[in-house]
């Protein structure tokens, strides 16, 4: 992974850009060493198992890149939980999706979500937010996936509890998106 990075790294530099964009959270997991996330499984092969030797990619890409005068900037995805259906049973234990299966709802399309309409699926991702800022000398924040995978979303119980002042699900839903961007614009801008 360090070789490749570095490779990575140097073709950036020698084409001239100046940022990069290091999907850090992906499945409700991490690349670098969390006490949030459990270990992605795109290092190791398994989410939880943590790389060999101590190593952290997310450190290893800041150093590399601001050697080289190249921004790191983290990208999450904020709700996705798996990627694929055959994941959904092999989320490790210390996976929040596993931890309170209250805040995640299994969607039509077989994966697992976290629930935007959960305000404790806001504070988990406004949490992971500051892990990172706190620990990591990163240049930017940036966010994927933060918006319901389809209309078909299971979550009218959701919108039962908490969607009374809102004139419909979808009104609802898009104040639920605009409440994590503000949340993390106040968690970024408060920290950095």
């Amino acid at each position: 992974l360090k070789k490749e990075a570095i490779k990575t790294l140097d073709n950036i530099e020698d084409m001239g850009f100046n940022a990069v964009f290091l999907q850090v959270i992906s499945c409700s997991d991490a690349i670098y060493d969390s006490e949030i996330f459990p270990w992605s499984k795109y290092l190791t092969g398994n989410q939880g198992i943590a790389p060999e030797n101590n190593f952290d990619p997310l450190e290893f890409f800041i150093e590399e890149s601001h050697k080289r005068g190249i921004e790191l900037h983290a990208w999450i995805n904020s709700y996705r939980v798996t990627a694929c259906p055959d994941d959904n049973n092999k989320l490790a234990k210390n996976n929040p999706a596993v931890i309170n299966s209250d805040i995640t709802v299994l969607h039509s399309d077989g994966k697992l979500y976290l629930n935007p309409g959960e305000p404790e699926t806001r504070k988990l991702i406004v949490d992971g937010v500051k892990e990172i800022l706190n620990n990591y000398d990163v240049d930017g924040i940036h966010l994927d996936d933060y918006f319901y995978p389809g209309k078909e979303f299971n979550d009218a119980k959701t919108y039962a509890k908490y969607g009374k002042d809102f004139n419909s699900i979808n009104d609802w839903r898009i104040n639920n998106n605009n409440l994590l961007i503000k949340e993390i614009s106040e968690t970024v801008h408060s920290i950095n």
